[in-house]
């Protein structure tokens, strides 16, 4: 995998940076933005990191995931968004992605906006595209930047890039780890990665009260043919005193049962407003049946919003599965 020659120039060329990620950020967001951060830090450059949401509890303890602001933090940072001059948005390619505030869109001030993402789901955002579906994860496309760019990675990069291939490959579980990614978790771990670490903190270290929101939830559970369907309500967070963030990797555990080609998950946003994670292990595409409704993602793991009462949201999104 080679990056395009005109994005290696870009990334030599000019001196300040804003990396945006996507709102509702996963270790693959997170990891990739913050190692793209560090090494445009070694070529000397300036490069801040912007996310709408707060680097959820669980990826707080990746290296330098402090230096991701949000718009409350973003000022006391010195960054003028106005001003942001080269914009590069990572594991995204949209600013709807970024952000639904279309205020907070148009205060993005940019000459040149670049889009390094792997999901298949078009949008013609961008002045510099580089889009690699094939790629298991975003962190695998930074990691080659550092390459092509001849750069020796830090432990912090190292770190932040493990974490992100580790949450897009599921633990290396998934059909996307190929030799290619187990090569690249090899040498991030040679170059200061610690994956004992990073494998207690994202699957040993649940809270209790995620593990009471967690029973709850497969409480929920409902085989519906060959897709197995489970929810969280508002006030199933409320009552654990959890918060959504808690719910990540939830859907996953759906796939467990042998019956099910399709798992989804549908967590309540507000009133009448549901967010959909779908993931697959046969032959559904649910990145298709995702942009349906507005979304996309990937063929084996897609999301979107769907609005309605819960039980129409469930079953149309269903009539879609079916199909």
């Amino acid at each position: 995998m080679r990056p395009p020659v005109e994005l290696l120039d870009f990334l030599k060329r000019e001196d300040l940076y804003l990396i945006a990620t996507h709102r509702s950020p996963d270790g693959d967001a997170i990891g990739s933005a913050v190692a793209l951060a560090l090494i445009l830090d070694a070529l000397g450059k300036q490069a801040a990191v912007f996310c709408q949401d707060a680097v959820p509890e669980q990826y707080r303890f990746l290296p330098e995931s402090s230096r991701v602001h949000t718009p409350d933090t973003i000022a006391a940072a010195g960054i003028v968004l106005e001003e942001c001059g080269n914009l590069v948005l990572v594991d995204c390619n949209d600013l709807h992605r970024v952000t639904r505030d279309e205020d907070l869109q148009r205060r993005f001030g940019y000459r040149n906006a670049v889009v390094i993402d792997h999901h298949a789901t078009p949008a013609p955002f961008g002045t510099l595209r580089w889009i690699e579906p094939e790629a298991a994860a975003t962190g695998m496309m930074i990691l080659a930047i550092a390459d092509a760019l001849g750069m020796r990675l830090t432990p912090a990069a190292a770190m932040n890039l493990y974490a992100a291939i580790v949450v897009d490959t599921g633990n290396f579980r998934f059909e996307n780890t190929s030799a290619d990614v187990l090569y690249a978790a090899a040498r991030l771990a040679e170059a200061g990665a610690n994956p004992t670490l990073v494998c207690r903190e994202f699957y040993e270290s649940w809270s209790a009260s995620r593990l009471a929101l967690f029973g709850r939830f497969l409480g929920t559970l409902d085989m519906r043919g060959a897709v197995a369907v489970a929810v969280v309500t508002r006030q199933m967070l409320d009552e654990t005193g959890t918060v959504p963030d808690d719910t990540e990797t939830f859907v996953e555990f759906l796939k467990i049962n042998r019956d099910a080609d399709v798992a989804m998950l549908i967590r309540e946003l507000e009133p009448d407003h549901y967010k959909i994670s779908l993931r697959a292990k046969g032959t559904v595409d649910v990145a298709a049946i995702a942009r349906q409704f507005g979304g996309g993602g990937h063929r084996n793991a897609a999301g979107c919003e769907v609005r309605g009462t819960l039980d129409s949201v469930r079953q149309r999104v269903l009539a879609q599965i079916t199909k």
